[in-house]
């Protein structure tokens, strides 16, 4: 069952077909129906296939969101509105293209949800996104109340660009739907976990490269075949798997 986002591509809107950077709040809002610029200090990017950032995932428009070092209190966030409410109790699966542009420090990508569009509300998941072409994230979740919007914005440490596109959501029937062939290419359990973790692969993929990333972006293990398990020491990571089909992140928490 398919429960979308109104203007999650970003093709409805009032650009006429231009590239503009550094929206403030009002402006945005009124040029993108349906899509939300959240806070005091959030300037978001309205790029096309005419700019020189490359081309939209699918389609014509993309967006860019900026991040500031610690201190200046500068990010751009995002509240995008679906076409009914997310409820709790109900399992969905969030995905999104996303990549980083080469001129700027790799950043994590927090998703959160909300009941408006003025607020980031509840986080659900951080991503690490260290790719220049667009890749896609995936991401399940289950929210503890009534939302209508699903909220991102970059994690200020660095300064950092990241570009965005073709957001959708579906809600599944049951949670494990997501570890398909069809949709996913591994799961790790347990995760939090004290040390040890364990990676269970969906059948027939080909693994080329498994990168286990920290949250300073520094590369803790690199393999091109599959592995198993592994200890690591207490912190956050996110391990990138890529195959054929593409990459894919998540994130583990070691105890």
């Amino acid at each position: 069952m398919c429960q979308d986002f109104i203007n999650g591509s970003f093709e409805n809107n009032f650009m006429n077909g231009e590239c503009v950077f550094n929206l403030g709040v009002s402006s945005f809002n009124a040029m993108m129906p349906d899509c939300y610029s959240i806070g005091e200090f959030s300037f978001i990017d309205v790029l096309n296939n005419t700019c020189e950032y490359g081309e939209a995932q699918n389609g014509n428009y993309f967006l860019g969101l900026g991040v500031g070092a610690e201190g200046t209190g500068f990010v751009d966030e995002l509240s995008l509105k679906l076409t009914s409410p997310i409820v709790p109790d109900e399992n969905y699966q969030l995905t999104f293209y996303s990549k980083k542009d080469i001129q700027y420090i790799s950043n994590l990508l927090e998703v959160g949800y909300s009941n408006d569009s003025v607020n980031f509300g509840i986080s659900i998941d951080t991503v690490y996104m260290d790719n220049t072409e667009w890749t896609e994230i995936s991401i399940s979740f289950s929210p503890v109340f009534n939302s209508s919007y699903i909220t991102i914005r970059p994690i200020i440490g660095e300064y950092g660009w990241n570009l965005i596109d073709n957001f959708k959501l579906e809600k599944l029937l049951n949670i494990d739907d997501t570890f398909t062939e069809k949709n996913c290419n591994f799961t790790v359990y347990p995760n939090p976990s004290n040390q040890e973790i364990n990676i269970l692969y969906c059948e027939n993929i080909v693994v080329e490269q498994i990168k286990i990333i920290d949250l300073h972006g520094n590369i803790v293990l690199l393999k091109n075949e599959k592995i198993l398990t592994m200890n690591l020491s207490r912190g956050i990571y996110f391990i990138e798997l890529r195959t054929l089909k593409g990459v894919e992140v998540k994130k583990i928490v070691i105890h």
